[in-house]
């Protein structure tokens, strides 16, 4: 008997191993696994080409193919069991394919993915104030309005401190916030003008504090000038001191224009209120376009530092006059555009990108809709 036939015939046979099992559908559990179910779903039941199609955009979205690995059970339930490549090979294998074919396509198209809107349970747990203020509106409108309330709140509550760092280096901050909103034009971004009338009654109180203090400066000068007059006709008033000239008024200032500033005037309006002000601009170019002329903008360095509270040290050459602001605070609200954000904030290793609290409205048409009060509801219930 021959000896290889022999050894032929005790050799187990070997059977086709299918790769192809029928999954009940699951449910995403993450992001990932979303994009997944909604481009698998548009194919229908997937073959090998289909499946390597679907890996190929997500991995261009953004996705990695380590991540595609993490979720590869989560395609099962999308494969055709008629696929005879598959019946070869398992999803894993396909994307290492993948992998191997177009290693480095991981980003080469912006990813896309709408997040949903803030879940009601954000909402019930508001103070019964912000809630009424909020219950007019719904969907994106009332994000943004929720966001640009909570900023301009967040100037409001100066006096809260909090702590934040690690170990032995830490430091105290105040709650103050700095926000942009993103959107195309009628996205919903003109909630944010109903921040400003949230403050208005600090920013009317702070007008009027600056109209008092002016107004004693006033007195205070002519008093001085009549002083000075009688000092200079006095014939011994080499043996007597110069009036003391009275101290300038303070500029009181709670809510200020983010584009209608200099950057001069602004630190100096962080100077005059320890307490922190409130800028609101609704359109970012008219900010940007004051950023390009250095003598009257480069507000970067002054939002950077005002975020962490750090000294901001002025010299003026004019009037001899040199001043530190230690902890200067301020509460930011900003919208626009992406094209108006990416011309103040170019790349997110821009210094500005950390520091700001992004809420960024998808390209959805919005129609329309006729006022359907006769007054302004959100305005009252402020």
């Amino acid at each position: 008997m021959d000896l290889n036939k022999a050894i032929r015939e005790l050799e187990p046979r070997k059977q086709e191993v299918s790769f192809i099992t029928q999954h009940i559908p699951v449910l995403p559990k993450n992001e990932i696994e979303s994009e997944i179910q909604r481009l698998c779903k548009k194919r229908g039941q997937l073959h090998y080409t289909d499946l390597f199609s679907v890996i190929g955009s997500l991995v261009s979205s953004g996705v990695t193919h380590e991540s595609l690995l993490d979720s590869v059970a989560h395609f099962d339930q999308f494969i055709s069991p008629d696929s005879e490549t598959l019946r070869k090979k398992s999803v894993e294998q396909v994307i290492n394919e993948h992998r191997r074919s177009y290693p480095d396509q991981v980003g080469s198209r912006p990813r896309r993915i709408v997040s949903d809107c803030f879940s009601d349970d954000v909402y019930t747990n508001l103070p019964e104030c912000f809630q009424e203020i909020l219950e007019s509106v719904d969907g994106r409108k009332r994000d943004v309005l929720l966001v640009s309330l909570l900023t301009a709140a967040s100037a409001a509550f100066s006096r809260y401190r909090f702590i934040h760092g690690g170990g032995a280096d830490v430091k105290e901050y105040s709650p103050h916030l700095m926000t942009l909103v993103i959107g195309a034009a009628g996205g919903g971004k003109g909630m944010c003008r109903y921040a400003s009338e949230l403050i208005d009654p600090l920013t009317k109180k702070a007008l009027e504090m600056q109209k008092h203090e002016r107004e004693r400066y006033r007195k205070l000068k002519e008093i001085h000038e009549l002083e000075i007059s009688a000092w200079r006709k006095d014939k011994d008033r080499a043996s007597k001191e110069l009036p003391t000239k009275p101290d300038p008024p303070i500029k009181y200032q709670f809510s200020v224009s983010a584009s209608d500033t200099t950057q001069a005037a602004l630190v100096d309006i962080l100077n005059h209120n320890k307490s922190g002000v409130f800028a609101f601009d609704s359109e970012v170019d008219t900010l940007v376009q004051g950023t390009t002329n250095k003598s009257f903008g480069g507000f970067s360095d002054i939002l950077r530092k005002a975020f962490h509270h750090e000294q901001l040290a002025r010299q003026r050459k004019m009037d001899h006059e040199s001043y530190i602001v230690n902890s200067p605070r301020l509460a930011l609200l900003l919208s626009g555009t992406r094209d108006q954000v990416q011309k103040l904030i170019p790349s997110e290793t821009n210094g500005l990108f950390s520091r700001f609290l992004f809420y960024e409205i998808p390209d959805t048409f919005i129609p329309y809709a006729p006022p359907s009060a006769t007054t302004d509801i959100i305005g009252q219930a402020i």
